[in-house]
């Protein structure tokens, strides 16, 4: 097995202090896929966040804070795919790193 991954270029950084449903995190330029080769999370208080799909399906939740996993491969989204958040945040603030490159 040949597993081929190039290096993260894009890295997408956002800090939320409100709740958000459905926000969009990382969108990728037209034509292209996000491929996702590390997170890392945290926040002021115990948490739980969901990411989700560009059709609103949840494919990872994160309840560990810090939360700062690294893929031995990188997870690929759908061409033209962007990565979305849901979360209840209230008197806290939530700070979430994307990182990986498009393709």
């Amino acid at each position: 097995m040949y597993v081929s991954s190039l290096p993260s270029t894009v890295i997408k950084y956002n800090s939320f202090t409100l709740t958000q449903s459905h926000t969009v995190l990382w969108t990728p330029a037209a034509g292209k896929a996000i491929h996702l080769t590390a997170i890392g999370s945290s926040a002021t208080a115990s948490l739980s966040v969901d990411l989700e799909r560009a059709s609103n399906v949840v494919w990872l939740v994160i309840a560990a804070n810090p939360y700062t996993p690294d893929f031995s491969s990188p997870i690929v989204f759908n061409t033209n795919e962007s990565i979305l958040l849901t979360a209840t945040i209230s008197l806290l603030t939530f700070n979430i790193t994307l990182f990986g490159y498009e393709q």
